[in-house]
């Protein structure tokens, strides 16, 4: 049987989905993946797009409707949550022009994570980051062209699945949109690094942690890596522009990117928390 290449092919792996090649779409601004059911007439798209505006706007624009219900995304105390509680995407306020802000269910400048998750009618997650914004959606293949209702069975099942895509696949194409690769050497090792369009340089933590001795794992449901370093456990997101070490959540300067089974933090960040030395 044939490795998996990377996270979400190992997740699709496991609840029977494949990807579909002749549905991938790439460019410099747009990447589109579809994921089927080997068994079942489910089909699931990933589309992910280049973020030009700041990711609040864009994201809350994108939600804001006069018809816009937040009983039909489970309530507002649900409405900006990643379905597995975990962060993704980024915090940002909330724009006090919106409608929903006018017609006093939010608060002027309230902070929220940009997350949508809906499973009505049926499941739909968005999420934008500071360099790549993706909507999934459930595509039922129905039969004489009427379309499948997942059932509540169904929809539980694959919500972890939901979640898992949307942060694997933001996160990857913030690695295709954002950084270039290139060569670093740090703690007197090369390492493959990647620099963002602000100078920022990131290194693959899985290779990273291969070099130091580090215990480098990734969980896929709920999508996670995880590096621990000593007594320090570090929790990363992919796709969010927050982390845990320990019990304190540390903002970056940008989501995480991803590529394969490497996840990438901050140079800087390892220096100036010690577990690496600072340049000379």
């Amino acid at each position: 049987m044939t490795t998996p290449a990377g996270p979400i092919e190992a997740v699709c792996a496991d609840e029977g989905f494949v990807l579909m090649s002749d549905r991938t779409y790439e460019s410099d601004k747009y990447i589109r993946n579809s994921v089927k059911h080997k068994n079942y007439r489910l089909l699931i798209t990933m589309k992910s797009t280049l973020v030009h505006l700041d990711p609040g706007w864009s994201f809350f624009s994108w939600v804001d409707s006069p018809g816009f219900d937040t009983n039909h995304h489970g309530g507002k105390e649900r409405m900006f949550k990643a379905s597995d509680d975990s962060p993704v995407g980024v915090i940002a306020p909330i724009p006090k022009d919106l409608v929903f802000v006018r017609r006093g269910e939010f608060l002027d400048d309230e902070r929220h994570q940009t997350c949508l998750v809906s499973i009505v009618p049926f499941p739909t997650v968005k999420v934008v980051g500071k360099t790549s914004e993706t909507y999934i959606r459930w595509d039922a293949v129905g039969v004489n062209e009427r379309n499948v209702d997942l059932g509540s069975e169904k929809k539980g099942k694959y919500a972890a699945l939901f979640m898992a895509l949307a942060r694997w696949h933001n996160s990857e194409t913030t690695t295709k949109f954002a950084l270039v690769d290139n060569i670093q050497r740090v703690a007197g090792r090369e390492m493959v690094a990647k620099v963002d369009k602000d100078q920022n340089v990131y290194v693959d933590m899985n290779e990273l942690s291969r070099h130091r001795g580090w215990n480098f794992s990734i969980s896929l449901e709920p999508a996670r890596a995880d590096v621990r370093i000593g007594d320090d456990h570090i929790r990363i997101y992919p796709g969010a522009d927050r982390i845990h070490i320990n019990n304190e959540l540390v903002t970056l300067p940008g989501t995480v990117p991803t590529q394969g089974y490497g996840v990438y933090l901050p140079l800087r960040l390892l220096q100036e928390r010690g577990y690496l030395p600072a340049e000379n």
